[in-house]
């Protein structure tokens, strides 16, 4: 049976909220235990990493701390151009050019 207006499907919808719990609000659509195993992975990364700087000289610690700031602060680098390694960008074929711009002086014809 069709139904004409959308409002009288409203109704048989569940709620938007439904299994999550109280204050919760998440809008990836990964569940509790994928989210909890991620945090457990973080947390372990860190613990590990903590671990590295603190087996690492004195000097090399706080040259990589700095390296990592500096290149922290850098902007991103550019997108590099869709094509092969090493060749070279090839112009276009012969009737195949980009169209010009169009003049935005130049108003349009009339016809009549």
């Amino acid at each position: 049976m069709r139904v004409a207006h959308s409002f009288a499907l409203r109704s048989t919808r569940a709620p938007r909220n439904v299994g999550r719990r109280e204050g919760e609000r998440h809008m990836s659509k990964y569940s509790l235990h994928a989210r909890e195993r991620r945090a457990a992975q973080t947390d372990r990364m860190r613990e590990i990493e903590s671990a590295w700087m603190r087996s690492l000289p004195a000097e090399t610690a706080q040259a990589f701390t700095r390296s990592v700031e500096a290149a922290r602060a850098r902007a991103p680098e550019g997108r590099h151009p869709d094509m092969a390694p090493g060749t070279l960008p090839r112009p276009p074929r012969p009737g195949h050019e980009p169209r010009p711009p169009k003049d935005q002086n130049q108003r349009p014809r009339r016809w009549g």
